[in-house]
């Protein structure tokens, strides 16, 4: 999560250098999330399904940040397993 004002750094902060020489918190984290569950698929046998989706409030809208197409996305509180998603969100 990260807030903030406009032009303070958070999508820096998230995604990195666009050179890919500094990566963000999103990048750091994924790499550390499949280094540890490939270890642990060699050494322990254990298996996972991995499953990420990101996305962005601005000015109350709700855009996808992996499908660029899905923007103004909505709520759903009606969601059974998890209490609410977001539907269309990739």
């Amino acid at each position: 999560l990260a807030y903030g004002q406009t032009g303070s750094g958070k999508t820096y902060t998230m995604k990195g250098s666009s050179d890919g020489k500094q990566p963000g918190v999103n990048t750091s984290a994924m790499a550390d999330l499949f280094r540890e569950s490939a270890d642990r698929q060699t050494n322990k046998g254990y298996k996972y399904s991995i499953k990420v989706s990101v996305l962005e409030v601005y000015n109350n809208s709700i855009n996808d940040i992996i499908e660029s197409k899905n923007a103004g996305l909505k709520v759903d509180g009606k969601a059974k397993e998890s209490g609410s998603f977001i539907k269309d969100l990739r």
